[in-house]
């Protein structure tokens, strides 16, 4: 599992994302957000995920240059309103890279929007929840298809026990703040947001295997990264973490993860284990 992440880190299509994307969107009189994801079951890695949050808008020439454009996401591009403020009404545009051990390469884009673009949530049986936060547009590309994501905020207690419950995810509901539930695909997937770092690890500890905990600490010592916001797929055993550099203790904010990342690499830190 470590060698298939060293060879996808080390990919020469990785590291001009890399590269490109935080060159491009990174504006340090904006918000600015960069992190690391992957994606596994059991000793298998299934992918990892790149993930950068601009708050800039920039001219689609310079996005193009490391990320495809479909006609989806030049629409959506084209009404995002850029800011300063990092709030529930504006969390910025986010382009994301996953590759998995194969090359197999995705990208995926988005935003919130103010339409609403969500059918009904596909879960029976939740509390009803009020509407807290503007629709998530997003799309992604791979190389044969394309495909919208749905996105959902549950936040009632009930309704973050009950879906904790149906996705095995082996966590104290009291410790989640809320959830993030998407669909796409035929495919359902939760995050939890855990405000508690030492929470997260002693979870990932709990539930991973050897393979999986040499990887986790490789992204930990290596690059200084915490655990944030772990996650699983629906009737599946794939499971999801998410990694950020230190800093303010604030769900998706302020993270400058891929520029450590970008160093360590290009200084030849880690081309193996």
């Amino acid at each position: 599992m470590l060698d298939d992440f060293l060879k996808i880190i080390n990919n020469e299509s990785v590291v001009r994302y890399l590269k490109l994307s935080v060159q491009t969107l990174y504006q340090k009189d904006y918000p600015f957000c960069s992190y690391l994801a992957v994606n596994y079951a059991g000793s298998k890695l299934i992918n990892a995920k790149f993930y950068v949050t601009a708050f800039k808008k920039v001219d689609f020439s310079l996005v193009k240059e490391f990320f495809p454009f479909s006609e989806e996401v030049s629409n959506a591009y084209e009404k995002y309103e850029e800011g300063k403020v990092y709030n529930p009404a504006n969390m910025g545009v986010v382009f994301v890279f996953k590759m998995s051990p194969s090359g197999r390469q995705l990208y995926t884009y988005g935003q919130r929007v103010k339409e609403d673009i969500n059918p009904p949530i596909d879960q029976p049986g939740l509390v009803t929840e009020p509407k807290q936060f503007d629709d998530y547009f997003a799309h992604e590309v791979g190389a044969s298809h394309a495909y919208g994501k749905n996105y959902y905020i549950i936040m009632n207690r009930m309704n973050i026990k009950t879906m904790l419950c149906r996705a095995s995810l082996e966590l104290d509901d009291s410790d989640v703040d809320l959830i993030e539930y998407s669909t796409f695909e035929g495919k359902q997937k939760i995050l939890a947001a855990i405000s508690s770092v030492a929470k997260t690890e002693n979870y990932l500890r709990r539930t991973g295997g050897g393979e999986f905990l040499a990887l986790h600490d490789f992204i930990r010592d290596k690059f200084g990264f915490i655990p944030v916001s772990p996650g699983k797929y629906l009737n599946s055993p794939v499971r999801t973490i998410h990694y950020f550099s230190p800093g303010e203790p604030v769900y998706f904010r302020d993270s400058l993860a891929l520029m450590t990342m970008l160093s360590r690499i290009e200084q030849g830190e880690v081309l193996s284990c």
